[in-house]
């Protein structure tokens, strides 16, 4: 099966040459990601605990988007 790339729902696409998800032979690999809105500024500057829920909810929108369980 060939992968597939995997931008979620309410998500901009990445201004580097990454994804914030993908889907190779049935296991959804998910990147990490950086503190930015929809319009790709830098939110909560100085403030890690206000910029984390906006770190996870790409990586939850992949999650739910494939009714996964994480395993870390």
């Amino acid at each position: 099966m060939p992968k597939q790339v995997i931008i979620p729902p309410g998500t901009t696409a990445p201004i580097a040459p990454f994804v914030p998800g993908t889907l190779a032979d049935g296991v959804v690999y998910v990147s990490g990601t950086l503190p930015f809105d929809k319009q790709n500024n830098v939110v909560h500057i100085g403030d890690p605990k206000a910029q984390t829920p906006t770190c996870w909810r790409p990586s939850g929108a992949l999650s739910k988007r494939r009714a996964g369980v994480w395993r870390m």
